[in-house]
């Protein structure tokens, strides 16, 4: 998702998606990496003073009600499956 260029034409996508589903009754389904990789491409675009965008995609973020299902949870939590979602650039220490 944070290789994805997020622009004002696919976040209006998003946002239709959503709504649609809203009415709809319907749900979505994404990983829970997934959406926390969303959830730091919101605060790079916020970092990078993309300041338009970040906002509307904290609002859409926010704003779903979001619930994290886990299956088979012992084996998911294990240390090997941690994962560390960086945000910015990388620079040299």
């Amino acid at each position: 998702c944070r290789d994805v260029e997020i622009d004002e034409e696919r976040l209006g996508i998003m946002k239709n998606m959503v709504d649609q589903c809203r009415v709809e009754g319907g749900i979505f389904l994404v990983a829970p990496e997934h959406r926390l990789s969303l959830e730091n491409k919101q605060k790079e675009l916020h970092i990078s003073s993309q300041y338009l965008l970040s906002g509307e995609l904290d609002s859409l973020i926010s704003g779903f009600p979001w619930r994290d299902i886990l299956d088979e949870s012992d084996e998911m939590l294990h240390h090997r499956y941690q994962l560390i979602y960086a945000v910015g650039s990388v620079s040299s220490l």
